[in-house]
């Protein structure tokens, strides 16, 4: 057997298959837009639902401020007391305005305790149990502040409004959210 004379043989290597620096970059970029955009688009739908369950719970505090006063009212009506439209609520005495006046009053829901707003309305507090009070006792500090206002129309009806305020967490200024409601007398 014969063996031949080998050559050796010298190969230049080119780097042809590899990425660049560019085409890195590119890549990186896709992969972040990719993953950033959906968490930022649930981010925001998280936000919006936030201020959303804010707005309902909003509607829900001054339409129970419009259900105080009317209960109010019939409580007293039906205790043969004051008025239809005084008794608790206030009356055109200056000294017992009350709802009456321009800054308002706060009614508690749990005892239907009426207070003037003169100083300030004071935040809703949050008990245990869920329900809206100005009790202090047990109970934590919430966003929303009712102020609820009267005016006579008439001998015969008054106009309620219940005004929520609160300072959003996720949409910035103070939000209010009204009902008016016009009550009349009922034998």
């Amino acid at each position: 057997m014969k063996f031949k004379n080998l050559q050796p043989t010298t190969y230049n290597l080119q780097p042809k298959g590899g990425f660049t620096l560019i085409e890195t970059i590119i890549a990186i970029f896709i992969l972040l837009t990719s993953v950033l955009a959906p968490m930022s688009i649930a981010s925001k739908a998280l936000s919006t639902a936030r201020y959303a369950k804010e707005q309902v719970t909003a509607f829900y505090l001054a339409q129970e401020g419009i259900e105080l006063v009317r209960n109010i009212r019939e409580n007293t009506a039906m205790s043969g007391g004051s008025a239809w439209n005084e008794g608790p609520l206030g009356s055109s005495v200056p000294s017992e305005t009350f709802c009456y006046a321009e800054e308002g009053c706060v009614i508690d829901a749990k005892n239907l305790a009426v207070s003037s707003c003169s100083g300030g309305c004071s935040p809703l507090n949050i008990d245990s149990n869920g329900i809206y009070t100005y009790d202090m006792t047990g109970s934590s500090p919430t966003l929303f502040t009712r102020v609820i206002k009267i005016k006579k129309t008439s001998s015969t009806e008054i106009s309620v409004l219940s005004t929520v305020s609160w300072v959003s967490s996720t949409v910035s200024g103070v939000k209010t959210f009204t009902i008016t409601d016009n009550l009349l007398n009922w034998p």
